[in-house]
C-alpha cells in the first residue's frame, strides 16, 4: 500500500488550483490527511477524495507530508512540495528609442510561471524589426515614427496549447491559468543624428558673441558631445555645451580680430553615431563714423 503521487503541480497566485492525490495497493475507500507541514494559504485537502483545491494568494515553496488511510487500517505517507509562483509577466516596461537604419536589439524578459518562456505573435512592430521565439526584438528600422500599439504574447513552459490574442480577451491581461500574458508596449523610431544649424551669425570685434548649434535625431540626447573637428574659431571664441541640454551647444566669447573663420563642427551620440557640418563665422570691425571738418562760408 503506497501513495503513488510523487510530485505536485506548480500553483500560480490568483489561479484556481486542483491536484488529485492517488494511492495504490490498499483497500478503498481511502481517507487523506496532512500530517506534517502546511499547505499554501487558501488550499485545502479533501479527506474523502484526496483532492487539493483552492486559489493560492502568496508565493513560496510549501513542504507537506500527505497520509492515506485505507479501509483496513493501513497507512501510507509521502512527502510533497508545492511551489506557488507569480503569474507570467513581462518585466520590460520601457523600450529604448530606435534609430532609423541603425541595428536595434532588445531582449524581452518575464517572471513567474514555469520557465523557459516563449515569445511570439508580434504585431505592430516598426518596419524592419522582428521578434524571435526567445524574446529578442531586433533588426534595423526602416521608417521613423511612434509605434504605440506593439503586442507580443509570452507563454511559459507549462502551457498545454498555443493560445491566441483572443484567449486573453483584453490586451495586457493574463489568461490560460496565469501562464500567458499579452504584452503591450510602444517603440519610437527616431531619425538619424544630424546637425540642424545651417549658418552662423556675424560677429563684431570687441563685442560679445553667442551662436547656438543644434542637432536632432539619434535617439536619446543623453551623453551627446559637441566638438570642433577641424578649423580654428576666431580668437577668444570657444565651443561650449551643457550636460543638462546636450542637444544644443554654443560658440561664444568676445572676438578680438576680424576675418573669415571656416570650421567643421561635430556632434556625437553616446552610441557612437556622429554628424558634422562645415560652418563659417565672419567677424567684422565695428562701424565707425569719421567726422569731416565743415568748410567755412
Amino acid at each position: 500500500f503506497s501513495v503513488s503521487t510523487r510530485t505536485l503541480l506548480k500553483a500560480i497566485i490568483g489561479v484556481a488550483y486542483r491536484q488529485q492525490l492517488i494511492a495504490t495497493g490498499g483497500t478503498s475507500p481511502y481517507r487523506w490527511s496532512i500530517t506534517g507541514g502546511s499547505l499554501p494559504a487558501s488550499l485545502v485537502l479533501a479527506p474523502e477524495s484526496g483532492e487539493i483545491t483552492g486559489t493560492p494568494s502568496r508565493s513560496g515553496v510549501f513542504n507537506v507530508l500527505g497520509q492515506a488511510h485505507d479501509s483496513s487500517g493501513r497507512t501510507a505517507v509521502e512527502a510533497f512540495s508545492i511551489e506557488v509562483v507569480e503569474p507570467v509577466r513581462n518585466t520590460i516596461e520601457r523600450f529604448p528609442i530606435a534609430v532609423l537604419g541603425k541595428p536595434y536589439m532588445l531582449g524581452l524578459a518575464a517572471t513567474g510561471g514555469s520557465p523557459p518562456y516563449s515569445w511570439r505573435d508580434a504585431q505592430g512592430l516598426p518596419p524592419g524589426l522582428s521578434l524571435s521565439a526567445t524574446g529578442m526584438v531586433s533588426g534595423s528600422p526602416s521608417a521613423t515614427g511612434h509605434y504605440p500599439r506593439c503586442f507580443v504574447v509570452v507563454t511559459d513552459a507549462g502551457i498545454a496549447s498555443s493560445p491566441s490574442y483572443a484567449d486573453a480577451g483584453i490586451y495586457g491581461t493574463e489568461c490560460c491559468g496565469g501562464r500567458m500574458q499579452v504584452v503591450s508596449f510602444s517603440i519610437v523610431v527616431d531619425e538619424a543624428l544630424h546637425i540642424t544649424t545651417s549658418s552662423l551669425p556675424r560677429g563684431i570685434t570687441g563685442q560679445p558673441y553667442r551662436a547656438a548649434l543644434e542637432a536632432k535625431g539619434g535617439g536619446s540626447s543623453v551623453g551627446r558631445r559637441w566638438s570642433l573637428r577641424s578649423g580654428t574659431l576666431p580668437d577668444a571664441l570657444h565651443l561650449t555645451s551643457w550636460r543638462r541640454h546636450p542637444e544644443t551647444a554654443h560658440i561664444e566669447g568676445v572676438p578680438a580680430r576680424g576675418g573669415r573663420f571656416d570650421v567643421v563642427v561635430q556632434v556625437s551620440s553616446e552610441d557612437g553615431d556622429t554628424d558634422s557640418k562645415p560652418l563659417s563665422i565672419v567677424v567684422v570691425d565695428p562701424l565707425e563714423i569719421a567726422a569731416s571738418p565743415i568748410a567755412s562760408g
